[in-house]
């Protein structure tokens, strides 16, 4: 799927939300995030992209086995 980021004048915002709840409605696959979504998730990407170059990445099965002790 692919993301938007729109910045627009109030009547914009609006035109184009009727359109995306067209889309919608036509059972077209539409998620909206506002700016606080959108900035805490770039920050959750950066976090684990990091987390993954510096080698700190934690398997599925050992978290479980974790969990289950």
């Amino acid at each position: 799927m692919e993301a938007l980021h729109l910045r627009a004048q109030p009547d914009t915002i609006n035109l184009i939300m009727n359109v995306i709840n067209k889309a919608s409605q036509s059972g077209q696959e539409v998620e909206i995030l506002d700016n606080t979504v959108y900035y805490k998730e770039q920050k959750m990407l950066f976090k684990a992209l990091l987390e993954e170059k510096n080698n700190e990445i934690l398997e599925h099965d050992d978290i479980w086995n974790e969990l289950l002790k």
